[in-house]
């Protein structure tokens, strides 16, 4: 095989590998957003450009770029509803390894029922959480640093505990 011939089968397999990889981006950045217009706190980790920090949120050390500019990723959403007596926090390594195939994943801290507040906890606080999820949805479709890159008519969502009954 000739140089000429060498060269073009690799730079075929450049294009392929290209084309086909999936993205990942250097960091997760994460942003707390106030409860609002009745809802809840919301976490949300998103693809971000830079380099992580090690964090100390709820007593875990977690790797992201708090308040970083958001980079767009695939434009998907996923809420994470976590279970009685938690924190988004407990689950930064599942919200990275989301945010490292471009998506950006909301987790409403449902009030009453988390790591700092359990006066609600059980069957009460799980009436209410299919509405705390809209509502966390309905938060990041006001935030200008998402809303225009979230296209939000296919919404994914993952729970732990009883909320894996929260879409229904």
């Amino acid at each position: 095989m000739n140089k000429t011939g060498w060269v073009w089968q690799l730079a075929q397999l450049a294009m392929v590998l290209l084309l086909t990889a999936t993205p990942v981006w250097a960091a997760m950045g994460v942003v707390q957003l106030p409860a609002q217009r009745g809802a809840p706190e919301v976490t949300v980790f998103y693809p971000a450009a830079g380099q992580n920090q090690t964090l100390e949120r709820a007593g875990l050390r977690v790797a992201a770029l708090p308040d970083a500019p958001a980079l767009a990723g695939n434009g998907r959403l996923i809420v994470f509803s976590h279970g009685s007596g938690s924190t988004p926090w407990a689950y930064a390594d599942l919200a990275q390894q989301l945010v490292a195939a471009g998506f950006v994943v909301v987790a409403p801290t449902h009030p009453y029922d988390h790591r700092g507040n359990n006066d609600q906890a059980g069957p009460e606080s799980w009436k209410t959480r299919p509405a705390e999820v809209s509502q966390a949805i309905d938060v990041l479709a006001r935030t200008p640093r998402f809303a225009k890159q979230l296209r939000l008519d296919r919404v994914g969502m993952y729970g732990l505990s009883v909320p894996v009954a929260t879409p229904h």
